[in-house]
């Protein structure tokens, strides 16, 4: 299944007939099991889980603005940030 164009299991991983190369896969594997920090909700706006947790919500609004925020990179929304006061 996908869940914002992005695969939520890794299909064929010994299978041969998996078009995609070993190391597209590999790269695959290593953005899945990369732990991403719990964090909390004072900091909801930081590389956390919760941070993408409350993008899950706004998906059906405005996909194409928030399904990058919750994918691997963060979209730009859910990194970490400086505080500069």
């Amino acid at each position: 299944y996908k869940v914002c164009g992005y695969d939520g299991q890794i299909r064929n991983v010994k299978l041969t007939l998996d078009p995609r190369t070993d190391e597209e896969r590999q790269a695959k594997i290593n953005t899945i099991i990369t732990p991403i920090p719990y964090g909390s909700y004072d900091r909801a706006d930081q590389e956390n889980v919760i941070c993408r947790f409350i993008h899950t919500y706004f998906v059906p609004l405005l996909p194409s603005i928030h399904c990058p925020h919750v994918g691997p990179t963060g979209g730009e929304a859910c990194t970490d940030k400086t505080i500069d006061f």
